[in-house]
């Protein structure tokens, strides 16, 4: 096994994505426990293209699923 790195933008969409996943939760319910105003904002944030949270969504998060892994992001 060889351990490469990864860019951080799909790093965070893979997270987000599975640390929802754990919790058994949709998209839904995951865009009403960030307070977000639309479902498509929240889903930006788990593609990879796309995914480039501010500051106040990582907060968001972070207050959300305290074990979301932020340490592998660095």
């Amino acid at each position: 096994i060889l351990e490469v790195e990864v860019d951080s933008n799909v790093a965070f969409a893979f997270l987000l994505r599975r640390s929802r996943l754990v919790h058994g939760l949709t998209q839904n319910q995951m865009k009403d426990k960030l307070n977000f105003k639309s479902l498509f904002s929240y889903q930006k944030l788990e593609m990879a293209k796309y995914a480039n949270p501010t500051l106040k969504s990582l907060k968001r998060i972070k207050d959300a699923l305290p074990d979301f892994p932020f340490r592998l992001l660095l």
